[in-house]
C-alpha cells in the first residue's frame, strides 16, 4: 500500500505545484527526507518508493504541460499576435516589490506596478516576466543591497520577526514539547526543511497571510506531533511507574510514607537563610538542596531533565535579594518543567513570592514575546558581528587637540551584582592608581562601582523584554555605546579602557565610532573558560564578541606570561601587548595591621594554625580542589600544637555548597565569613598563618 499512497502524493504535490509555483515543494522535502533517513528498508525499497513519489509528481506535469502546448498552438493559430507565456514565476519582479515593506524614501512598495515601471524605465517595452524583464530586476536588487545594505538588513530582520512570530503561535506549546522531548533526528530535520522552505516565500515577498499558509500549516502539524511524542512518553513512563509501585509493594507489604520535600537551589546568598525559610514556611518537610556546580556542567539539555524529574511541595530560588535575579521570565517559567506544587522565589530579607503549577500561563503572553526579542537579537547579532569581525583591527584614532579627560573607564556588565570579591578589588586598584596618577578620568558603569575617586555615569539595562541574559547583555552593548557616544562626541576621551567580559564588545565599538584608542583589559579567555570550567551558551556569539575586542584593541593589558603567549598564539601582534603583573599596596597589606583584633573576634586561640583561602568561590581558583584537600587534610593532620583551622573569604558561585558540604564535614574546624569589605581584608589577611 506504500507505494500506492506515495504515488497518490506525488500527484496531488504535482497538481498543486501546477496550480501555484513551488506550492508543493515544502511537502517533498519532508517526505523525501523521511523515506531516506527515517524509513528503515533497503536501499533497493527506499528507491522504488522514491520513484513512486516521481511519477506521481511528473504526471500532473505531463498533463498539464500538454494542456498548456495545445492551448497555445491554438491561440497562435487564431491570435497572431499572442506571445507565449513563461511557465516560471516572476521571482525577481516579487523580491524588487517585496522591498516595499517598510516604509521608506527609495518609492519601493508592495505593488507589482513598482517592479512593472523600474523595468519599462531602464528597457522601454521590455515583456513582463520575460527573461530580459527578470535580469533587470534581478540587477536592481543587487545594486539595492550594496548600496544601501542596512535598509535590505532592516527590512529581511522585520520581515524575520513577522515569521517567527507566526512560528511561534503555529507551532504553540509543541515547541516547548519538542525541547522537553525531542523526536527522532530524521523526524525534526524534515520538519524543519519544510518549515524554513515554507518561510522563503514570505521572507522574499512579505509576510502576508496567503505567503504563509505553508509555514502555518507546517508549523501546526509540527506542534501536535511534537505534543504527541510528549504524551506518549508520559503514557509509557505512567505505565513503567505504576508497575515499579506495584513490585515495591508486593516485595515491601507495605508503602513506606515519606515526608514531603521542597527542593532548593540556592543561587547567591547563605544556604543557613535558605534552610531557616523552608523550615518556617515548610514545617516537617525535608530540605533538599540542588547542586549549582552540577546544574551548570550539565548544559540546558541537562537543566531541563534535571528539573523534569523534581517532585515535592515546592522548588525553591534563594537568592541574596530578588533583584539580583537574572532570568526571571525563564526561572518562573520552569514551574511548567518541573513536578512540585508551587514555584517559590525568596530572599535573605524575608521577601518570598509564590507560584502554582499554572503560573506559567499567566506569562506566557509575555514569554512568547520575549522570545521574539531574544530571536531578533541573536539573529541580528550575528549578522552584525561578523561584519564588524571582517578585517578586523584597530580603529584609525584622530587628533583632538585638546579632550576633556584623559580616560574613559567602561564597565559595560548590568548584571554584575558582585558586592565584593577579586574582580571589583581590581577595579578599585586601577582606578586608584590613575588617580594617583593624577588623570583625569570618568566612569560608564552598567552598575554602581564601589569607588569615589571619579565621577560615574550610570547605564542601567532598561529592557524588559527578555529570557535569555546573553540576549539582554548583546543588546546592552548597543544602549551602552549610544549613551557614552552622547557623552563623549562634543568633549573627547584620550583613552578608552575595558575589562574583558563576556559578550561584550561595547568598547571596540566605541573605539571605532569615536576614533579613540581602546585599552583592553585581558584576564583570560572568556571562550576557554566557557569550554573548560564555567559552561556558557551561545558560544559562537562568545567567540565573535571575543575575536572582535581583542581585534580590534589598541593596547591588551595581560596580567602573566601565559596569557600574552596566548595572545600570540592567536595572532595578536607583541607590540599591542602590554604585560603588567598583579601589584599590592605595601602601605595597606602589611604585618601588624589587625590580625589579632580579627582572631580574637572569630574565635580562634594563640595556638591555633590559620589558614586561608581569600577569592571568589568559582571553577578557576580551584574551588573543588580545594573543597576535597580540606577535607583530606583535616583527619591527617597532627593537632599536638595546635589545632588546624580554616578561614574561607569571599563568596561565589560555588560558595553555597561549598560551605553545606565543609559544615557538615568539619563542623567549627572550617570558618566561612562571606564578602568582607576590602577595607578589612588586609586585617584579615593578618590573622592568618598560611594564605
Amino acid at each position: 500500500q506504500l507505494p500506492i499512497f506515495l504515488l497518490l502524493i506525488g500527484i496531488l504535490i504535482g497538481i498543486a505545484d501546477a496550480v501555484r509555483s513551488q506550492a508543493g515543494t515544502a511537502a517533498l522535502i519532508f517526505l523525501c527526507t523521511v523515506l531516506l533517513f527515517q524509513l528503515s528498508a533497503e536501499r533497493r525499497r527506499k528507491l522504488a518508493l522514491l520513484l513512486c513519489l516521481a511519477v506521481g509528481l511528473l504526471l500532473p506535469k505531463f498533463f498539464f504541460a500538454r494542456l498548456v502546448a495545445e492551448r497555445d498552438i491554438f491561440l497562435i493559430a487564431h491570435c497572431p499576435e499572442y506571445n507565449t507565456l513563461t511557465a516560471r514565476h516572476p521571482l525577481w519582479h516579487a523580491v524588487y516589490a517585496g522591498f516595499g515593506y517598510l516604509q521608506n524614501d527609495y518609492g519601493l512598495r508592495w505593488d507589482d506596478t513598482v517592479s512593472y515601471r523600474k523595468v519599462q524605465s531602464i528597457a522601454p517595452g521590455t515583456v513582463y516576466a520575460s527573461g530580459d524583464y527578470e535580469r533587470i530586476l534581478k540587477h536592481e536588487v543587487m545594486l539595492l543591497a550594496r548600496q544601501h545594505p542596512l535598509f535590505v538588513f532592516m527590512t529581511l530582520a522585520s520581515k524575520t520577526g513577522v515569521i517567527l512570530c507566526v512560528l511561534l503561535l503555529a507551532t504553540n506549546l509543541g515547541l516547548l514539547a519538542a525541547v522537553l522531548h525531542p523526536k527522532p533526528r530524521p523526524i525534526e530535520i524534515s520538519f524543519w526543511l519544510a518549515i524554513a522552505f515554507s518561510s522563503l516565500p514570505a521572507l522574499a515577498t512579505i509576510p502576508a497571510p496567503e505567503y504563509l499558509l505553508g509555514l502555518i500549516s507546517f508549523g501546526a502539524v509540527y506542534g501536535i506531533v511534537s505534543l504527541d511524542f510528549v504524551l506518549e512518553a508520559a503514557a509509557e513512563s505512567k505505565a513503567l511507574w505504576c508497575w515499579t509501585n506495584q513490585r515495591n509493594d508486593a516485595d515491601a507489604g507495605r508503602v513506606l510514607s515519606k515526608p514531603a520535600r521542597v527542593h532548593v537551589l540556592v543561587l547567591s546568598g547563605e544556604p543557613a537563610g535558605a534552610e531557616k525559610l523552608v523550615a518556617k514556611r515548610f514545617p516537617g518537610c525535608e530540605c533538599v538542596f540542588l547542586s549549582k556546580r552540577e546544574l551548570r556542567e550539565v548544559g540546558w539539555r541537562g537543566q531541563i531533565k534535571a528539573l523534569g524529574s523534581l517532585h515535592g511541595a515546592a522548588l525553591v530560588f534563594f537568592l541574596r535579594s530578588l533583584s539580583d535575579l537574572q532570568e526571571p521570565q525563564l526561572t518562573l517559567f520552569s514551574s511548567l518543567l518541573h513536578r512540585c506544587r508551587l514555584t517559590i522565589l525568596a530572599d535573605s530579607d524575608g521577601h518570598l513570592v509564590e507560584y502554582g503549577r499554572l503560573a506559567w500561563l499567566r506569562v506566557l503572553p509575555k514569554v512568547l514575546l520575549s522570545a521574539v526579542h531574544d530571536l531578533f537579537v541573536f539573529f541580528a547579532a550575528w549578522l552584525l558581528l561578523q561584519i564588524f569581525r571582517s578585517g578586523a583591527r584597530p580603529a584609525k584614532t584622530s587628533e583632538r587637540t585638546s579632550p576633556s579627560i584623559d580616560l574613559a573607564y567602561l564597565y559595560p556588565y548590568p548584571l554584575d551584582a558582585a558586592l565584593a570579591g577579586g574582580a571589583l578589588s581590581h577595579v578599585e586598584g586601577f582606578l586608584s592608581g590613575v588617580a594617583d596618577c593624577g588623570n583625569k578620568c570618568e566612569i560608564f558603569s552598567g552598575r554602581t562601582l564601589p569607588v569615589r575617586n571619579f565621577a560615574q555615569h550610570l547605564i542601567p539595562a532598561e529592557r524588559r523584554f527578555f529570557l535569555f541574559r546573553e540576549s539582554l547583555i548583546l543588546s546592552y552593548n548597543l544602549r551602552f555605546v549610544r549613551a557614552v557616544r552622547n557623552s563623549l562626541k562634543h568633549r573627547g576621551a584620550a583613552a578608552l579602557y575595558q575589562r574583558h567580559g563576556r559578550f561584550t564588545v561595547a568598547g571596540a565599538l566605541l573605539s571605532s565610532w569615536l576614533r579613540v584608542p581602546l585599552v583592553l583589559e585581558y584576564n583570560g579567555s572568556e571562550t576557554w573558560v566557557a569550554k573548560y570550567w564555567d559552561p556558557s551558551r551561545f558560544q559562537s556569539w562568545l567567540r565573535l564578541c571575543e575575536d572582535i575586542s581583542l581585534a580590534r584593541a589598541h593596547l591588551v593589558v595581560v596580567v602573566s606570561e601565559a596569557l600574552k603567549k596566548e595572545l600570540l598564539e592567536r595572532g595578536i601582534p607583541e607590540e599591542r601587548i602590554l604585560l603588567n603583573p598583579n601589584a599590592v599596596d605595601p602601605a595597606m597589606f602589611r604585618p601588624g595591621c589587625g590580625g589579632p583584633e580579627v582572631r580574637k573576634q572569630l574565635g580562634f586561640a594563640a595556638t591555633d594554625v590559620v589558614v586561608a583561602f581569600l577569592g571568589s568561590f568559582n571553577y578557576w581558583h580551584g574551588i573543588p580542589v580545594l573543597e576535597q584537600a580540606i577535607v583530606q587534610l583535616l583527619p591527617a593532620l597532627d593537632t599536638s600544637t595546635g589545632e588546624i583551622r580554616f578561614l574561607l573569604i569571599g563568596e561565589g558561585p560555588l560558595y553555597a555548597e561549598m560551605r553545606r558540604n565543609l559544615e557538615q564535614e568539619a563542623g567549627n574546624r572550617v570558618l566561612f565569613t562571606g564578602v568582607v569589605p576590602h577595607a578589612r581584608v588586609p586585617a584579615y589577611l593578618d590573622a592568618t598563618d598560611i594564605l
